[in-house]
């Protein structure tokens, strides 16, 4: 295995990526300007985004793929169409947060649509509870809850 050292969205470019100093792990893209606002607890940087069809090739056999992009999953989600197809058994967990869906992160595909487009790939949208079990959920019950969530997919 390797670490590569870019930022996976729907396609290769330089993007703009907020590093938060004090909790790097909720660091995130700058969708619009409200995201580089100058601040004393983060830092601006240019980055290499790439795509993971990109990186890995159409017809790369992957058997689970964990998302957790702070709001990048569905560019993600559009970089890897030929790829979630081409692994009809993937399962693939990924965040979920309405917030997310908001004007000011900018071009995302409505909440809604999204999950329909997850749907027309044929998976199957679980919710993971906090007990680890899953169940399957409408997409009225993941756009109407206001916390984090992960959801399971597969075929």
């Amino acid at each position: 295995s390797k670490c590569i050292n870019k930022a996976v969205i729907d396609r290769q470019s330089k993007i703009k990526f907020r590093v938060l100093k004090n909790y790097l792990g909720s660091s995130y893209l700058c969708f619009s300007k409200v995201h580089e606002k100058p601040s004393e607890e983060a830092e601006i940087i240019k980055i290499q985004s790439t795509s993971l069809e990109e990186e890995l090739g159409r017809d790369y056999h992957i058997d689970l793929l964990k998302i957790d992009a702070e709001g990048a999953e569905p560019l993600i989600i559009q970089g890897s169409i030929e790829l979630l197809k081409y692994n009809p058994n993937i399962k693939v967990i990924l965040e979920f947060n309405i917030g997310h869906f908001t004007p000011e992160y900018g071009e995302h595909a409505d909440a809604e649509e999204y999950l329909g487009f997850l749907r027309n790939l044929g998976f199957k949208i679980n919710l993971i509870t906090e007990d680890s079990q899953y169940h399957q959920v409408s997409n009225a019950e993941i756009i109407n809850n206001s916390n984090n969530q992960e959801l399971l997919l597969f075929r």
